[in-house]
């Protein structure tokens, strides 16, 4: 079963491979596809930079948003996870809800929650916690990003530096990934989550506020300078998630075709 998978995956990466060929631009070989069946949209490029919209999923979903562990996604070494978010609830729900958490037998290594009075950004990890203000109450989606560095934590709000903080992830045993939930069911969403991006070293605030409304990969506008650091992103128009596994740079398709001429 598993080398059938394993299969599986393969060959949808060749035809991603063929894509990028095509466009000449940098190919991203997929470790896990984290779905039924995937298409290779999100990691493509953006045509029209100016149109680019992130990827909503409305919550409560009726999909599934529990993927499995990867070791990739414990971000032991620190890293971003950036996302926009729409909290869109009335009153005490009784509860924070989570927009993601990456959780397994011995607690969550990371979860983020909206505060139940929609009046703050959340964070947990293990034992260690914070709480950063912000409002969330205007019905607006708003672009978040947590930096974590070895010593503390850089919020950033629609581009804006709204917290420095000590908090740092514990390394904890992972027994998934979650978006909408703390666990597939407690604490779940109600709202928008959009283009969830999650990088393996800290980026920059001003790359984080540029991409905010662009692809990871642009003809156009040019791709993200931190594309080699892209550790995983959504795609919920395949209510999947994708982890990317290496990257390899593809020269144009014309350059191709004249040496094999």
């Amino acid at each position: 079963m598993a080398t059938a998978k394993g299969s599986f995956i393969v060959g949808r990466a060749q035809n991603a491979a063929n894509f990028f060929h095509q466009k000449g631009l940098p190919n991203m070989k997929i470790k896990h596809a984290f779905c039924a069946a995937l298409l290779f949209s999100a990691v493509g490029p953006s045509a029209m930079a100016e149109t680019y919209a992130p990827d909503f999923e409305t919550f409560p979903s009726e999909a599934e948003m529990v993927f499995p562990p990867d070791e990739a996604l414990l971000m032991d070494a620190g890293g971003t996870i950036e996302f926009w978010v729409q909290a869109d609830w009335d009153g005490d729900p009784g509860y924070d809800p989570v927009i993601l958490s990456n959780v397994g037998p011995e607690g969550a290594s990371y979860m983020m929650s909206v505060l139940r009075d929609r009046d703050g950004l959340g964070l947990l990890s293990g034992s260690a916690e914070a709480i950063i203000p912000f409002d969330f109450s205007d019905g607006r989606g708003h672009h978040v990003a947590v930096s974590f560095y070895s010593d503390g934590a850089a919020v950033f709000i629609d581009g804006v530096l709204v917290d420095v903080n000590e908090f740092t992830l514990q390394s904890l045993p992972s027994s998934a990934f979650i978006i909408g939930s703390a666990d597939g069911e407690t604490a779940p969403f109600a709202g928008s989550i959009g283009a969830v991006r999650v990088f393996g070293l800290p980026i920059e605030q001003e790359v984080l506020a540029e991409f905010a409304l662009k692809d990871v990969l642009s003809e156009t506008e040019g791709d993200h300078p931190g594309i080699d650091l892209l550790l995983a992103m959504s795609d919920f128009e395949n209510d999947a998630f994708l982890v990317v596994d290496e990257m390899i740079i593809l020269p144009p398709a014309d350059a191709q075709d004249g040496d094999a001429n």
